[in-house]
């Protein structure tokens, strides 16, 4: 399937496409901070500069730096030769100029006057039924509802004015639409499908910024705070993890990061692939902030990008790439396979073992309220059915030691956590075992059967969440506790359903115990 929604391309401002009016009245500079770590800027004292650019598709915005809002970035624009007409005054780092609907086809734009010290960042255009799309970078706002599906608590701000520069020159800053998606809890995650590829060539533009290359990229807000976030980046099966830690607030630190590029991948076959992205760890005050994607398409027109169902898997071919090129943050990569868990063995012998569980409680139940008497030779066969039991039953007069043999303890959980950007060393956090109830035979029967419904309770939701999962490492985990659950009432129901009480040698040549007596609860019926 194809789509016509709408396709927005980015060009960064140092592209061969733009040109400067006067090049001596302009100078690239390089930050952090901007798309692609670079930008256009008008040269100090050379008041008056301007561009040209040439594009093809609908319609064209920019976005750059503006110091001061008592004049405009651009005093006239015009477009195709035709009337050249003001733009309205901002100030700020944020979107300067938005053109109006235009014709499909290209076009060139013109921008006189510019201010002293204005700077253009990055050119977004609108593609059109006949836009070449070869080459190009599509980027792709966090606002898209039909392209990034999101699950969890994500939270959306909307025109939210962010503090950018430094303590001692503080300026303001809109992200890219005014919108951003802000999570800071464990397990928020989101879903986005692509039909991509890696670069087809490399430009001038690309050698001075790689990042510019990327077949698909995430960019957002890093907020220096303190504390970290944890994130898991999984393409087509291979996953990054990257932990990105901030300090406190000093004099001469950026305040927040625009456009921070928190994850790429530049090798990518063509077709269709998934990004899956999991906030899997989150401390202090820190928070992820998703403010845009970027992706070098596989297809050469919009009428030719695909529609992914939100049942649909990807039709691409599936391949373990190498460790994505690193930027920014210091990551290290989990070991990752092209294969997933079979998900659907797990899930079904789940459920079987819940069936089974519910089957053994209703079984004793209605045995429990319809139990006639019986000999003491039958009560003396469901004893030696019901328990697992060390030693023998002999023909003696000498009591036969009885001992129901132990459970086994559950293994500890180890869980491993990654270097962080600032270097700290390699810490593992070791989870006790889950406390185990005391003798559950002492605990009344209405109690046990509360216990072994939340437990299965739990156990239906974790399997839904196995279900709705693409994480190996969540499956695996989820699946330990739903193991662990599983043990915790096959126990309960062995203590659930005990033997008749014996009295001392009514059954001929079998003795008890005084420690199984005191081991076994005794039993409520009456024995003849």
């Amino acid at each position: 399937m194809t789509t016509n929604h709408p396709v927005t391309l980015i060009v960064d401002a140092t592209a061969t496409t733009i040109s400067p009016g006067n090049p001596n009245q302009w100078s690239d500079i390089e930050g952090p901070h901007w798309y692609g770590r670079s930008a256009r800027s008008v040269a100090s004292g050379s008041d008056g500069g301007g561009f040209t650019a040439i594009f093809h598709g609908t319609s064209i915005s920019f976005a750059g730096y503006v110091f001061t809002q008592t004049r405009p970035l651009c005093d006239l624009i015009s477009i195709d030769d035709g009337e050249a007409r003001p733009v309205d005054p901002v100030s700020g780092y944020r979107e300067w100029y938005r053109s109006p609907s235009l014709s499909d086809g290209q076009h060139t734009i013109k921008c006189n006057n510019m201010s002293d010290q204005a700077t253009v960042d990055y050119l977004l255009t609108t593609a059109g039924s006949s836009t070449p799309l070869t080459g190009s970078t599509i980027v792709v706002d966090d606002s898209a509802p039909d392209e990034i599906k999101y699950r969890g608590r994500w939270g959306q701000q909307t025109d939210t004015v962010i503090s950018v520069g430094t303590l001692d020159a503080r300026a303001t800053a809109m992200a890219m639409n005014n919108t951003i998606h802000v999570s800071r809890l464990f397990n928020d995650s989101f879903e986005f499908r692509f039909a991509g590829m890696s670069p087809l060539n490399t430009t001038p533009s690309t050698l001075l910024n790689p990042d510019l290359g990327s077949s698909i990229s995430v960019y957002g807000i890093m907020a220096n705070t303190s504390g970290s976030i944890t994130l898991d980046f999984d393409v087509d099966g291979t996953i990054t993890r990257n932990n990105y830690s901030q300090i406190n607030i000093t004099s001469g630190v950026e305040l927040n990061e625009l456009n921070y590029l928190f994850y790429n991948n530049t090798d990518l076959n063509p077709g269709n692939h998934t990004l899956l992205v999991n906030v899997s760890g989150v401390s202090g005050d820190q928070s992820f902030q998703l403010d845009y994607l970027t992706y070098n398409p596989s297809f050469s027109f919009i009428s030719e990008k695909p529609i992914f169902g939100d049942n649909e898997d990807s039709a691409g071919t599936k391949t373990s790439t190498s460790t994505p090129s690193q930027t920014g943050p210091p990551r290290q990569d989990l070991p990752s396979s092209s294969s997933h868990l079979p998900v659907g063995a797990i899930v079904g012998g789940i459920a079987g073992g819940v069936i089974i569980l519910l089957a053994a409680l209703v079984l004793f139940l209605w045995r429990k309220r319809h139990q006639k008497k019986t000999s003491n030779r039958e009560k003396e066969g469901m004893l030696l059915f019901t328990y697992a039991i060390s030693g023998e039953f002999t023909n003696t007069t000498e009591e036969s030691v009885v001992t129901i043999e132990p459970f086994k303890a559950i293994p500890e959980i180890v869980t491993h956590r990654i270097p962080s950007k600032k270097g700290t060393s390699f810490e593992s956090d070791t989870h006790q075992p889950l406390p185990m109830p005391s003798s559950s035979s002492s605990i009344p029967n209405a109690d046990r059967e509360t216990q072994a419904q939340r437990r299965l309770d739990e156990i239906s939701v974790l399997s839904t969440q196995v279900e709705q999962s693409r994480s190996p490492m969540q499956i695996r985990e989820l699946y330990s506790r739903i193991e662990i659950l599983t043990r915790e009432n096959e126990r309960l129901v062995r203590d659930y359903v005990l033997p008749p009480e014996y009295d001392t040698g009514s059954i001929s040549g079998l003795n008890r115990s005084n420690s199984c007596t005191r081991t076994l609860p005794p039993y409520d019926g009456d024995v003849p």
